[in-house]
């Protein structure tokens, strides 16, 4: 971002700049002579004036990442909170299904032990209605015949 900027590219331009000429005027006059005195300052002011547009790019630089990560913090917290609420709604949904599954499963185990005990009714029932078309008819029906013992019965009592 830094090294980016064309201000900046162009001071180092003219620094580099000043730098070839303070050579050249070394090399031609001698570091005593006016003219390589002159160039020495213009290069100290081209190098001094680099220094301070650089610092000043990355001073604004800084200022510029740093409010946009705590820009990007502050969007990726609101991120984060909305995840963390849905977590949490979530949970509560799992929560009230499981309390609902155990409704539902003692509801389950309420009906199988009705439909047992109705099932028992039917039987109690049958056996009612049986005893009754007895008494009704006059005639004993066997569910099981008894065992005879060893006296002698009238024939076909014991089989």
């Amino acid at each position: 971002m830094v090294d980016q900027n064309q201000l900046l590219i162009q001071y180092k331009f003219i620094k580099e700049n000043a730098e070839a000429k303070l050579d050249y005027a070394r090399d031609k006059f001698g570091p005593g002579h006016p003219t390589y005195k002159q160039a020495e300052k213009e290069y100290e002011r081209a190098v001094q004036k680099a220094k301070d547009y650089e610092a000043e790019v990355t001073t604004k630089a800084r200022a510029q990442l740093l409010e946009s990560l705590t820009l990007n913090a502050g969007g990726v917290k609101a991120q984060l909170d909305g995840y963390n609420a849905e977590i949490e709604q979530r949970l509560n949904e799992l929560g009230d299904i499981a309390m609902e599954m155990i409704s539902f499963i003692e509801l389950e185990s309420k009906q199988k032990g009705v439909t047992d005990l109705l099932k028992q009714v039917d039987t109690q029932l049958s056996f009612l209605s049986a005893e009754q078309e007895q008494k009704i008819s006059g005639k004993v029906q066997w569910s099981q015949y008894p065992k005879c013992l060893p006296i002698k019965a009238p024939r076909g009592w014991c089989m």
